[in-house]
């Protein structure tokens, strides 16, 4: 029987700039096409950020919700959303992307329905949404409910809290992407003693939760025991190898994402692949960010920041695709997308890339944050074609097998709605 399902987001756009929207766009997408109602409440609020900016007709309805700096906070966000979606009356709700209102969200709301809560990396258990220690360059073990005060002093370290509140107050020197996370912490009030509870209660509350990896599962579960680890997809129709998969020119390897992130592992690439071009001139690394990134070596090109319809021709028009993350990446949607792509991936072996990636079969995982290992790899693959071809076709395969978008909304998400 077909339902209605709310979708509530605090960050989405479209087109999308993050792999979580992808994600939610082709989920909602689809459970729409299954016969479901399907309808995205997003706010309206874009002074720190283009949350809730919609550029393109969605193929189901959207609903704004207005905010100021002043209302996006813990008390009206709750209740704006609740009254929007008492107008719809949903038989679900899925609350998907935010950072720290996201439980404020889930404790009201599954007050009166069946509110289903999905995890896109570590919100709401870490400060950082990342699980990782940046100035230490490893991953961490602390959460809000192991040892809040670490936490909180990571989190005021990381967005300089108190300068940055002074400036939100003041609108003084703002850099908008640190504003809109320093915005949403001051407004949810996290760094309050009862946030940790807040969010036990919210994990406890929810009908179903959602994850990407096993990871994160193991710290909810004492909370809830209705946790669903399901894989992001791939659009296989969209990514699709280049037909011819030889190149006995430069070869072109590709860094793709927020590469401006240091979790994401640029210094790593750029050290290993510096010292490879002492000994060789043939190949060239593509990194797609935006104009304002300086490059610093030869080896270096910027693509720009380029639009979803642009991302499969970059794909086909390379060789290699790294992913060198040092933190425990939820899922890795660049690896999705380059194993589509036909391309063979180097990835770290962490996170839910060290399940997305067979290593020695569909890629090659290394170590986070050796450049050396990483050098040795990425020259392996320059060396041997046939190896290059393999790994690629092979990835290609596990792609169409395992992480193809139809088949994840039929296995995972039209049960969850059905049963």
């Amino acid at each position: 029987m077909p339902k209605k399902i709310a979708f509530v987001d605090l960050l989405f756009n479209y087109p999308p700039d993050g792999g979580s929207w992808v994600d939610e766009y082709e989920i909602a997408s689809r459970l729409q096409k299954h016969g479901h109602d399907i309808c995205l409440f997003l706010p309206d609020f874009t002074r720190y950020t283009n949350r809730g900016v919609i550029k393109v007709s969605l193929p189901f309805q959207v609903k704004h919700i207005n905010f100021s700096r002043y209302s996006f906070n813990r008390y009206s966000v709750p209740e704006r959303f609740m009254k929007a979606l008492e107008e719809y009356n949903p038989d679900y709700v899925v609350i998907c992307d935010g950072y720290f209102l996201k439980p404020f969200l889930v404790n009201r709301i599954a007050q009166k329905y069946k509110v289903i809560l999905r995890f896109y990396a570590y919100e709401i258990i870490c400060g950082m949404n990342n699980h990782f220690q940046p100035q230490l360059k490893r991953n961490c073990n602390w959460n809000i409910f192991k040892n809040p005060f670490i936490c909180w002093g990571c989190v005021n370290w990381n967005l300089r809290t108190p300068t940055n509140f002074i400036k939100l107050f003041f609108e003084f020197n703002l850099y908008p992407l640190q504003m809109h996370f320093a915005q949403e912490y001051l407004a949810s009030m996290a760094f309050f003693p009862d946030y940790p509870s807040k969010v036990k209660k919210a994990l406890k509350a929810a009908h179903q939760i959602i994850v990407y990896n096993q990871h994160l599962a193991d710290i909810i579960r004492p909370y809830n025991q209705h946790i669903q680890i399901t894989p992001s997809g791939i659009d296989i129709n969209r990514f699709q190898p280049k037909e011819n998969y030889a190149n006995p020119g430069i070869k072109k390897i590709l860094l793709s994402g927020r590469i401006n992130d240091p979790v994401k592992g640029l210094n790593v690439v750029r050290d290993a692949l510096r010292e490879l071009w002492k000994k060789r001139q043939d190949f060239q690394l593509l990194i797609t960010t935006d104009h304002s990134f300086f490059v610093t070596e030869p080896f270096m090109q910027k693509t720009g920041w380029l639009k979803p319809e642009e991302l499969p021709e970059l794909y086909r028009s390379c060789d290699i695709s790294l992913v060198p993350s040092y933190w425990r990446e939820a899922f890795g949607i660049t690896a999705l997308e380059s194993m589509a792509s036909g391309l063979p991936v180097i990835a770290s072996d962490t996170g839910g890339l060290h399940h997305t990636i067979e290593n020695g079969l569909s890629g090659i995982h290394v170590t986070p944050g050796d450049p050396k290992m990483l050098q040795n790899k990425i020259e392996e693959l320059l060396d041997n074609e046939s190896l290059r071809i393999q790994l690629g076709k092979n990835a290609r395969k596990r792609v169409e097998s395992l992480y193809n978008w139809d088949s994840i909304v039929e296995q995972y998400y039209v049960p969850l709605f059905e049963s």
